[in-house]
Formats: C-alpha cells, sequence, structure tokens
C-alpha cells in the first residue's frame, strides 16, 4: 500500500466521521430544540398559576376581610357574652384570615408540585449513549 493511498483513505475517514457527527450534532440540537420548548410550556404553566395565586390571594382577602368583618360582626354579636361583644369584629376577621391562610396553603401546595417527568430526560440518556458510543470507537481505533 502506497503512503498517497493511506493518507486518502484517512482523510475519507475523517471526512465521514465529520459528517456523522456533523448528523448527531444536528439531532442532539433538535432534540433540545423540542424539550426545551416542552419546559418553557410547563413555566407558563408555573407563571400563569403564580400570577392568579398573587390576584386571587389579594382580592379575596380585600373582599372578605371587609364584607365577612362587617355583617359577621354584627351578627355574631348577639351570641357573644356582655364582656365579649365589643370585640366581635376582632372574632370574625380572626375568622376569616384562617380561611384565607387555608386557601393561600392549598395553593402554594399546588405551586411547588413537581411535574411528573423530568425534564430534558431523553437529552441526558441520548448524551450518554453518545459517551459510550465515542468510548467504543476510540478503544477500536486503538486497537488497530
Amino acid at each position: 500500500m502506497n503512503i498517497k493511498q493511506t493518507v486518502t483513505d484517512a482523510l475519507q475517514d475523517v471526512s465521514s466521521i465529520k459528517q456523522e457527527v456533523k448528523e448527531l450534532a444536528t439531532i442532539r440540537g433538535e432534540l433540545l430544540r423540542v424539550e426545551a420548548t416542552e419546559y418553557t410550556a410547563h413555566l407558563k404553566k408555573k407563571v400563569a398559576e403564580l400570577v392568579g395565586l398573587l390576584l386571587t390571594g389579594f382580592f379575596f382577602l380585600c373582599v372578605l376581610i371587609v364584607s365577612a368583618i362587617g355583617a359577621l360582626g354584627t351578627w355574631i354579636k348577639g351570641f357573644l357574652p356582655t364582656e365579649w361583644q365589643d370585640y366581635s369584629w376582632q372574632l370574625v376577621a380572626i375568622s376569616v384570615s384562617l380561611i384565607f391562610l387555608l386557601v393561600v396553603l392549598i395553593l402554594l401546595a399546588k405551586l411547588k408540585k413537581k411535574p411528573a417527568d423530568r425534564f430534558f430526560s431523553h437529552s441526558l440518556q441520548e448524551l450518554q449513549n453518545d459517551s459510550v458510543w465515542l468510548k467504543t470507537l476510540t478503544d477500536k481505533e486503538k486497537k488497530s
């Protein structure tokens, strides 16, 4: 075998490997794009839930406290002992606040809920497979 033929064959092998790596990188990039799109949709949903939580919590607190304290404070006065009747609105305000706290805790638990699937799991698995493939390829070249 002459040197010129060996160099030509080696250059063809390098060109072939270069093309395969280029195709592999393109495929991996597409997989990352798809998973990033899914992750973006998840983040948008969480941001919407957070905004909803904040707005709902604020307006719920305002409306509930204003209306409930006035109405229930007057109503509950008749059921309280005489020494407690001056504090009827405070008792109602505490009760309403406890109900509000329960709603906030439920919404926070929903916001903290983790997704069922791990994000970028396919890309991570493919990168691990690529690592094994490259190691196998390198080992084969060393044996040759």
